[in-house]
């Protein structure tokens, strides 16, 4: 079975899509590892407190209307009842709510690049640790093959010295 995964350009992902790796050739996604981390999770919470923040201070920006009722009774027997509507819009573009809004506006830019970072770091380990296994396992396959030509070649010269050749 064969899966077939698009990376983004320019992204760390991309130098290994096409390897011959073993695991990432039969389908091994390191991002899906990568994303089941606590680390991982942590990131994404840190995006997610910086998306809200930043809806916070966009929301500071929108008119907002407010009701607005009075009702008086006095001793004399006369009854009043004002109804009415409060609103409010920010009007110009330096005041605090805009100044707000600028300061999420950065500090959400500032997060994506902090968690694409610390996600770039937790592939690059994650690649490390997988590389790290995979040479270990070219290793052992060596040792066992030349393990293997060390015994027939033993195995040659005692034929050769029964034989009386050696």
């Amino acid at each position: 079975m064969w899966v077939l995964t698009v990376f983004p350009a320019g992204s760390a992902w991309a130098l290994f899509a096409g390897s011959s790796l073993p695991a990432l050739a039969q389908g091994a996604d390191l991002r899906a590892w990568v994303r089941e981390s606590p680390a991982y999770q942590e990131v994404a919470l840190q995006k997610e407190t910086a998306r809200r923040s930043l809806e916070s201070a966009q929301a500071a920006l929108l008119p907002s209307l407010s009701p607005q009722a009075a009702y008086s009774h006095s001793l004399l027997g006369q009854e009043s009842l004002s109804l009415g509507v409060g609103g409010s819009l920010a009007l110009l573009p330096w005041g605090p709510a805009r100044n707000a809004l600028d300061a999420a506006q950065r500090s959400y830019r500032q997060a994506l690049l902090q968690a694409r970072s610390q996600e770039n770091a937790l592939f690059q380990t994650a690649l490390s640790q997988y590389l790290g296994v995979y040479l270990a396992r070219l290793d052992l396959e060596l040792a066992q093959k030349r393990l293997a030509l060390r015994e027939a070649q033993l195995q040659a010269v005692r034929d050769q010295r029964e034989k009386g050749q050696a």
